[in-house]
């Protein structure tokens, strides 16, 4: 079995969808001082490699600890999009075989090789709002992608959010590692923090391969 890490670090200075963002993380105890390690963390629900909740999004929505555990976990297909800025209905249709039988769809961008940059910010490939639609029309428990948001970079609406999250799917960003996984079926393991009423968590996402 091999098992490949897909989340980044969390630090202080990681990138962040906004400055203000920014994980706080300080000493609360020391061996020195006190006998024992202990760190206080300041940060966002969507904080590096996370998931996203309905209830990010939708009024209402399903919340992060409304989840069954089984619902994070489960067999996902890379779909490579690096090549083109804006995913058709057209083209994502062509992996209907595969889609069928998965149950998370990772979309691929490539844009992970930017992360820590402001290119990692700008013109990744993105789905159109059909494409959304119709890969919603699959029994699919999420999508995941390595960018920083599954909408287009200059979105202000959050259509494609919308459009995923009110069907009550689950989001994954900011992914990594994603091409030292080789092959394009493999087990994701994306489980959150169980938070009450939560919107999303930060993941520690990983792939599971024989």
């Amino acid at each position: 079995m091999r098992v490949i890490d897909l989340s980044h670090i969390i630090k202080t200075n990681m990138t962040t969808y906004t400055k203000d963002e920014k994980p706080e993380i300080y000493n609360i105890a020391t061996i020195e001082k006190d006998g024992f390690n202990e760190k206080c963390l300041n940060i966002y629900t969507h904080t590096g490699t996370h998931i996203d909740a309905p209830s990010h999004m939708i009024n209402k929505g399903k919340t992060i600890d409304e989840f069954n555990i089984n619902e994070f976990i489960g067999i996902a297909i890379i779909i490579d999009i690096s090549s083109t800025k804006e995913v058709t209905l057209k083209e994502i249709m062509k992996y209907e075989d595969k889609i069928i039988n998965c149950d998370f769809l990772i979309l691929k961008t490539g844009y992970e090789k930017y992360w820590g940059t402001k290119e990692y910010f700008n013109n990744y490939p993105s789905l159109t709002e059909e494409a959304a639609k119709w890969i919603c029309d699959f029994n699919l428990k999420g999508i995941g992608i390595d960018a920083i948001s599954i909408d287009k970079f200059d979105s202000i609406d959050f259509e494609i959010h919308n459009i995923i999250l009110s069907r009550g799917k689950l989001i994954i960003e900011n992914l990594t590692n994603l091409d030292i996984i080789n092959r394009e079926e493999f087990t994701l393991v994306a489980t959150p923090l169980k938070i009450e009423d939560g919107d999303g968590s930060p993941v520690r996402a990983v792939a599971i391969t024989d």
